[in-house]
């Protein structure tokens, strides 16, 4: 998981896409390495937190040119944050 420092770092974010009504996805730049990624936020109930958690814990394991590469995640409060590499 990536710790609250880290989404402080985030320098200058845009939107760029909605994921269906239970989260966003932003472009986003870090201050400290100037290095882009996506961040996604996603907003979810109490009940899904292990699933989505999973999910995350996969994702971060699998090397493959077909998956995003997950830099870290943050969770706070009913929001979880997602930063991947950015591909664009």
């Amino acid at each position: 998981m990536l710790g609250e420092g880290y989404v402080s770092t985030i320098d200058e974010s845009y939107l760029i896409g909605c994921l269906r009504g239970y989260g966003a996805v932003f472009k986003c730049r870090n201050k400290i390495t100037s290095g882009i990624c996506a961040v996604k936020v996603i907003n979810f109930e109490e009940e899904a937190l292990l699933a989505i958690q999973k999910e995350v814990e996969i994702l971060r394991t699998v090397r493959s040119e077909s998956v995003v590469g997950i830099i870290g995640s943050y969770l706070k409060g009913s929001r979880l944050f997602v930063s991947v590499l950015f591909l664009f």
